[in-house]
C-alpha cells in the first residue's frame, strides 16, 4: 500500500517536472522565435535604407547639409507632414466618391 502510495506521488512529481520543462522548452522557443523576428526586421531594415540611399544618390550630401543646418531638416519635416496631411484630405475625398 504505502510502495503505491509512493509510486503516486512520484509519478504525479514526474509529470510536473516535465510540465514545468514543457513549459520552459517552450518559453526558450519563444524567445528564439522572437530573436528570429529581430534579427530579420533589423536586416529588412537595412536592406530598405540601402534601397533608400540607391534611390537618391545625393542623399549623403544632403544629411551633411542637415548636419550643418538643422533648420533645412526642420523644413523639410514640416513640408513632408504638410504633404502627409494633404495626402490623406485626398484620399478621404477619393474615398466619399
Amino acid at each position: 500500500m504505502f510502495v503505491a502510495i509512493s509510486h503516486l506521488i512520484l509519478e504525479m512529481l514526474e509529470i510536473k517536472r516535465k510540465k514545468k520543462v514543457d513549459i520552459i522548452r517552450s518559453l526558450n522557443e519563444r524567445d528564439k522565435l522572437i530573436q528570429d523576428q529581430q534579427k530579420i526586421s533589423l536586416e529588412q531594415s537595412k536592406i530598405n535604407f540601402q534601397n533608400f540611399i540607391s534611390a537618391f544618390p545625393d542623399f549623403p550630401k544632403m544629411l551633411k547639409e542637415w548636419v550643418k543646418n538643422p533648420e533645412s531638416l526642420k523644413k523639410l519635416y514640416r513640408e513632408t507632414k504638410n504633404l502627409n496631411k494633404e495626402m490623406q484630405e485626398f484620399y478621404k475625398k477619393e474615398n466619399r466618391k
